[in-house]
């Protein structure tokens, strides 16, 4: 099976998630970043809220109307702050679209932090047309 890397591009940078990358491997999307603490870098937070709209604009201002990523199965919870996490949410992306991903993460109270940086993924269209096979000549 072949792997198509997509190319992203990480528009704002907040204290919330350190680093949010995106990769696209044939038909599997996944998202990683590094788990924040529950107090600043320390501790385990207690929970995240990851959500993603085709439209930049209202994942910045308009949270509530984006599409909650705990509606797609494997949403993580939190892990130990500096830890690897990930979150694979299939083919459920539609090709030919740009979307744009950010998380926030809370404590126990809950405290919740600032929005992340913005992870923009473009889903490209990578299906070909099937192969013609009648082609034939006629005198």
């Amino acid at each position: 099976m072949k792997h198509l890397i997509v190319s992203f591009i990480l528009l704002v940078s907040l204290f919330c998630v350190k680093k949010v990358v995106a990769q696209k491997v044939w038909y599997e999307n996944t998202i990683l970043w590094t788990a924040p603490g529950d107090d600043g870098d320390k501790g385990i937070a207690s929970q995240y809220d990851m959500r993603y709209s085709t439209d930049s604009l209202t994942l910045i201002n308009n949270w509530n109307a984006c599409t909650p990523c705990v509606l797609i199965p494997n949403m993580p919870v939190p892990d130990s702050a500096g830890a690897p996490q990930s979150f694979f949410f299939g083919d459920s992306l539609m090709t030919g679209t740009t979307y744009y991903f950010a998380i926030k993460t809370a404590d126990e109270v809950p405290n919740w932090s600032g929005i992340s940086n913005i992870l923009v993924i473009y889903v490209p269209d990578i299906i070909t047309p099937a192969v013609i096979f009648d082609l034939r000549w006629i005198q």
